[in-house]
């Protein structure tokens, strides 16, 4: 039995340029370069070496909530800040300072979550 070929996918021509496309935002890296660290994607050539990052603010109590993402290395950072205007410098403050704490992040799955169990073992 002869293996068969898989079939020649057609692109769009719209789309042939986006798999090459890449987030260049100079203003930001500027401004914010630990945090724009953090959210972009590392690329090899055209293999992702490091996943991007997550930002989510949402209000909770009196304040605002950052939540900082970085899935490639299983970490995540919570933050409150009173206004909304300067969050995005305060958490860059605040990553600098070096006094950031990171926790363990867990990926979504139906996987159990490790336990201190599975690491004696």
């Amino acid at each position: 039995m002869s293996k068969s070929k898989k079939p020649a996918i057609h692109v769009s021509k719209f789309l042939r340029d986006a798999v090459a496309a890449r987030l260049d935002d100079e203003a930001a890296t500027m401004k914010f370069p630990i945090l724009c660290e953090c959210l972009l994607p590392v690329f090899d050539g055209p293999c992702l070496i490091r996943q991007p990052g997550k930002l989510t603010i949402y209000a909770e109590g009196a304040h605002w909530r950052l939540k900082l993402d970085c899935p490639t290395e299983g970490l995540a950072l919570s933050y409150a800040c009173p206004s909304i205007v300067e969050c995005i410098e305060a958490l860059e403050g605040h990553l600098a300072s070096g006094n950031a704490i990171w926790s363990p992040g867990w990926k979504k799955s139906k996987s159990k979550l490790p336990t201190v169990d599975d690491i004696i073992q």
